[in-house]
């Protein structure tokens, strides 16, 4: 997709038109595709065209019962729901991802759900948990090329505990077995989501 090869300006300006053809061909797949395509365009220039664009894509998974799709969307849609959107939902969202990818053995896309994570935990400044679940990220598929600000995040997440502590949360999530590192993981995400009802 264009997003994924960092020709947003390209997508921007057949969005409508793809939508628009995919919703003439009645295909739910095709709407989907040419909707998270979209949320992915405006996720940076316009968050609220973007958060549109999922939420619509979400809703046509679940009517539609595609599991796949589900996991797909509430990945790219839980960063932009938790900064621009709503936090609770998107928090929710990351956790219907990693507990779909965990069930399918989907590591590709487990590798790039918690990239997003991470950028989560460092902008909500807890670095320790963002410096654990990139431990975690390690042991899977190294590709996080569509998540947005990932390796600024990382920088920024060794900037703020320094080198040391930095690479002994990063091994003590690599250390932990899968079982476990998701599960610590799935509970940093409902630690955070008690935290904004705080």
């Amino acid at each position: 997709m264009l997003p994924a090869a960092g020709r947003i300006d390209d997508s921007g300006a057949i969005a409508d038109d793809a939508v628009a053809v995919a919703r003439a061909h009645g295909n739910p797949v095709w709407i989907m595709f040419a909707l998270i395509g979209t949320g992915r365009t405006f996720a940076e220039s316009d968050p609220d065209r973007g958060l549109r664009a999922f939420r619509e894509a979400l809703e046509i998974a679940d009517q539609h019962s595609l599991p796949w799709f589900v996991a797909q969307v509430a990945s790219q849609a839980a960063g932009l729901e938790t900064t621009c959107g709503n936090p609770q939902h998107g928090l929710e969202l990351f956790d219907t991802a990693i507990n779909a990818y965990q069930r399918a053995g989907n590591d590709v896309d487990m590798a790039a759900a918690l990239a997003a994570l991470i950028v989560f935990f460092d902008r909500a400044e807890q670095f320790h948990t963002a410096a654990t679940v990139y431990g975690i990220k390690t042991r899977y598929a190294a590709t996080a090329v569509w998540v947005v600000n990932f390796s600024a995040s990382v920088d920024h997440i060794r900037t703020a505990l320094g080198d040391a502590e930095f690479e002994e949360h990063v091994a003590a999530g690599a250390a932990k077995n899968p079982g476990d590192a998701l599960r610590y993981t799935r509970d940093q995400i409902q630690l955070a989501r008690a935290q904004t009802l705080s």
